[in-house]
């Protein structure tokens, strides 16, 4: 399944938003897209942390204008969060909660 977001100065902007973004999954492999608008003055990354707080994979830094993708395996459907990695990033708001359910 794929994912597209978009990154904002401090935020991920996806549709639907992506501070709530649920995926119906039969298969343990996301694909995620980032893109980073152009003007943006900041890279940003994608990372996702498991419930248990355990970073299960994370992006490339992605350059003002550029387009990342990263692919991660969720072996569980569950809660996962989503995030920037850069320092003060996830506190200024690039964070979400991804829940993937098994289809």
């Amino acid at each position: 399944q794929v994912v597209n977001i978009a990154t904002g100065s401090f935020g991920f902007f996806g549709a639907p938003r992506v501070e709530q973004l649920s995926v119906v999954s039969n298969q343990p492999e996301l694909t995620i897209k980032l893109a980073n608008k152009a003007g943006n003055a900041r890279p940003h990354t994608i990372a996702i942390r498991d419930a248990a707080g355990k970073e299960v994979g994370r992006s490339e830094r992605v350059a003002s204008g550029a387009n990342g993708e990263m692919k991660f395996t969720l072996a569980e459907a569950g809660n996962y969060q989503i995030f920037c990695v850069l320092q003060g990033h996830e506190d200024k708001g690039q964070r979400g909660t991804l829940t993937v359910t098994k289809g």
